[in-house]
């Protein structure tokens, strides 16, 4: 069990590095694309990608979900993926075939009308879609495979060598040279060409043998994965609805400060799903098959892992806005009142993926589906409300009022559905927001913000103490090996009354 648990540890670390790293490459490349188009071409740029997005979500993402369900089976099983691509081919192409039809007929002007692209860009559009496949596919198939240490190291890989192009491009723009479209391309082929590579390497070994596809492995392959698509319209709704409402009521200029600002928020929520997709479900899968076991993590392994992730998350917030202007640019300081309201929900963003795993190990989806289509719905319903009425800025009010009811039905729910009481999360929740809010009212000014951070990190602490929240032995369960004395620091930091001989 500990062997195993390190194992988890170890793939959990990688992947949270491989982020850390990406997000902030992923940073300097918002950065730089916001320099060589300015915020009126960063917003074309971003609509160019909700189009592909949305192409994306509606007919090729749910094919990806065979991989994890079918393809991981069969790979445990027999050490291939030929049953499993076989199946998924038809679907694929049928996918693509779709998106070139309503891309190129462009039915109703919809290109235009929603995302402001013009439609002979749609060979544009198309392109980035297969992009964003590619990526998916191969994240998919390596997850599928154990291969998650490839995942970790090709992210920051496809996010050092966009650096380069978009430098490149930069210096080249200083002469006047400012080429929506090559960005728009040179990112799109240097992703499909690392997630390709990867994508290619895997399959070589994993289809020994060509099937060709059967009636019954296609319709078992619909069957699982088409009740899906409506989760990933919802989720579409929830992240890109704000855009298509801000392309209707503002200008370009405006959807640009907003997208700057909502694509950093985007970066940081990132660190927190290496907990959904390294530890959390083998943690569940192996402890959480008794009641018991499902009390113990909510009761002390989901506030032990809240209270790390606060800690780690407020320092970087605060800093957060005098490194955003920094490195994008004086052109984004209006973007700067909209980045501090969106990073109150940043503290509380890892209940998402603390509590979601939970749903899936009760077979309750379908609840999971309604809070994510409820979020969805109160977030456009504040955006269509306040956007006409104080702008940009009604856009970021509805993205955090969403996020809290979102989080805050993920606690009472999951607490209510087990039979454990959710103070210690219910407390953890309101000081997250308080400080949160606090960011807000002492603006971008850092000298402020660190005074605030001191005050934070006090009420943290006194609260952590306080109410008893961490569970020690947790501490050094993630903490063991070589990082056996960080726990045992915190473990005496943080939780009060712990013993020198306190050993996992």
């Amino acid at each position: 069990m500990v062997r195993c648990m390190n194992k988890d540890l170890y793939d959990f670390f990688s992947l949270t590095f491989g982020r850390s790293i990406s997000f902030v490459l992923i940073l300097i490349n918002t950065a730089l694309i916001g320099r060589i188009l300015g915020p009126q071409g960063f917003g074309q740029w971003s609509m160019i990608v909700a189009a592909a997005t949305l192409m994306h979500s509606i007919l090729l993402n749910w094919t990806h979900a065979a991989n994890l369900r079918f393809g991981c089976e069969e790979w445990t099983r027999s050490k291939s993926l030929s049953m499993t691509y076989s199946s998924r081919i038809p679907l694929i192409l049928s996918g693509f075939l779709l998106s070139i039809i309503l891309l190129k007929i462009q039915p109703m002007d919809w290109l235009y009308r929603f995302f402001s692209v013009d439609k002979n860009f749609w060979w544009v559009v198309l392109f980035y879609t297969g992009s964003i496949w590619l990526t998916f596919e191969a994240r998919t198939t390596l997850q599928a495979t154990g291969n998650i240490n490839k995942i970790a190291v090709n992210m920051p890989i496809v996010s050092s060598i966009s650096s380069g192009f978009l430098l490149t491009l930069y210096v080249m723009s200083q002469s006047g040279s400012r080429d929506l479209l090559l960005i728009v391309i040179g990112l799109a082929v240097i992703s499909g060409i690392v997630w390709g590579n990867a994508l290619i390497r895997v399959l070589i070994y994993g289809i020994p043998k060509w099937r060709w596809p059967t009636f019954q492995g296609v319709m078992q392959h619909v069957r699982f994965a088409w009740p899906l698509l409506p989760t990933f319209v919802v989720g579409y709704v929830s992240d890109w609805g704000d855009y298509i409402i801000l392309q209707s009521y503002t200008s370009i200029y405006e959807l640009g400060l907003f997208s700057s600002a909502y694509q950093t928020m985007l970066g940081l929520l990132t660190l927190s799903g290496a907990l959904t997709t390294i530890i959390l479900p083998r943690l569940i899968a192996k402890n959480a098959e008794t009641e018991e076991a499902a009390s113990f993590y909510l009761e002390n392994v989901i506030p032990t892992m809240f209270c790390l992730w606060s800690l780690f998350i407020i320092g970087i917030i605060t800093v957060l806005p005098t490194v955003f202007i920094l490195i994008m640019g004086e052109p984004f300081r209006n973007s700067l009142p909209i980045l501090l309201m969106l990073c109150v929900t940043i503290p509380t963003s890892v209940i998402g993926a603390l509590y979601s795993p939970l749903f899936n190990l009760q077979k309750r989806l379908q609840v999971s589906f309604i809070y994510s289509t409820l979020i969805a719905l109160i977030n456009v319903g504040i955006s269509i409300f306040l956007i006409p009425r104080i702008g940009v800025i009604g856009a970021a009010i509805g993205t955090i009022v969403s996020y809290g009811i979102g989080h805050l039905l993920y606690i009472f729910d999951q607490h209510y559905y087990v039979g454990v009481p959710f103070l210690k999360m219910s407390i953890l929740f309101a000081l997250n927001i308080f400080i949160g809010v606090g960011q807000v009212v002492m603006g971008p000014e850092l000298l402020f913000r660190i005074l605030w951070l001191v005050v934070s990190m006090i009420l943290l602490f006194i609260v952590f103490r306080q109410f008893k929240i961490i569970n020690p032995d947790l501490l050094y369960v993630i903490f063991s090996g070589r990082l056996y004395p960080i726990g045992l620091f915190l473990s005496r930091a943080l939780v009060p009354n712990t013993s020198k001989s306190t050993k996992c």
